[in-house]
Order: C-alpha cells, then structure tokens, then sequence
C-alpha cells in the first residue's frame, strides 16, 4: 500500500507506475474478499495482533465466533522519522501500545490476548524500572487486562504485511479505523 500512500502527499508528484498498480490490484483483492469484517460479539474475547518495522505500525482485531479468528477491524500507520529510529523493541512495544489506544472502546474492561512476534512487551512489562517513554508505555498499559502469547513472524502475515507497507499518513484515529485518507482535510 505505500505505494499508493506516498500518492497521497502534498510534496509528491502523480505517477502511477506499476508499483501503484501493483499495490492497487492486491488491495482490491484482499478488500475483496469474505469476510472484510465482522461484526464484535463482546461476549466474546478479542485478540489483538500487532508487528512493527521500521516503515510502519500494523494491526488486527479480531475474535473466533466459531469459524476460527476473523478480523473486526484493521489498522496500520506510517512512522514518522524519529519513530523510525526506534530500535526494534522499542518498536513493537509501541505498535502494541498504539493498538490498545485505538481500540480502547473494544478492548477496555475486557480480558484479551495481544499476540506478538516479540517478547519486547514481557519485557516491558516486567522490568523493574523502566524510564521516559517505556515508562509511560507500561502505565498506559496497565489499566488493560490482557495475555501476551508470542507467535513467530511467519506465522503472523497479516499484522506484518500491515506493518510494512502502512495505508495512512500519520496518526489514526478511532473514527478512520486505519483506513487511508481520500480526502484532504
């Protein structure tokens, strides 16, 4: 999807090239496909399944409603440059972090399981005294009521490839839901 992002700056020059076309064609046929979404059951647990790289932060939110886990909603969003510096702890740390915030209204006051391809966020969670932004990030986390189970890359596709090639320029909210903006503001 970047390259279709990178379509959507200000300071970016219109070129559809087959990179655009490419990313345009896969977006179509994974938006395609049955189920986009499904409706959440909040008398059911959700899982929440993130990855970070150094382009971008992905996320899934999703709940098995008895045909195995199904997405409730998606989310990705570009780094900005500093972001971008973060080493790679740092970085899934705060695509978790960033996913609980934006589904906090889905999440909150319910018991659900962040599923990672780091053990950053055990770490996180445990050190004795974490310092400046991990500080902050462990307090946020806190008022969740959550397990962490950890799932190689491999096996985590979608939240990775979210993480890689994110549909939204800067921060999302919970009405954009991750989708990317067609429209200027």
């Amino acid at each position: 999807m970047s390259p279709l992002t990178q379509l959507l700056r200000k300071t970016t020059e219109w070129e559809w090239g087959s990179e655009q076309e490419e990313a345009f064609v896969w977006a179509k046929a994974w938006l395609s496909r049955k189920p986009v979404l499904i409706y959440p059951d909040y008398r059911l647990p959700f899982k929440l399944s993130t990855d970070a790289s150094k382009t971008g932060l992905g996320s899934i939110l999703s709940q098995d409603q008895g045909k195995g886990d199904q997405p409730v909603a998606y989310a990705s969003k570009v780094n900005n440059p500093t972001v971008a510096k973060y080493n790679i702890s740092e970085l899934e740390c705060l695509a978790v972090v960033w996913a609980v915030r934006l589904f906090r209204p889905h999440l909150y006051d319910r018991k659900f399981t962040i599923v990672t391809d780091h053990v950053a966020l055990k770490w996180l969670m445990t050190t004795k005294e974490p310092a400046g932004r991990l500080h902050r990030w462990a307090l946020t986390l806190q008022e969740f009521d959550f397990e962490v189970v950890y799932r190689p890359g491999r096996e985590n596709h979608v939240a990775d490839a979210l993480s890689r090639g994110p549909v939204q320029e800067g921060k999302a909210d919970s009405s954009e839901r991750g989708l990317p903006r067609t429209t200027p503001r």
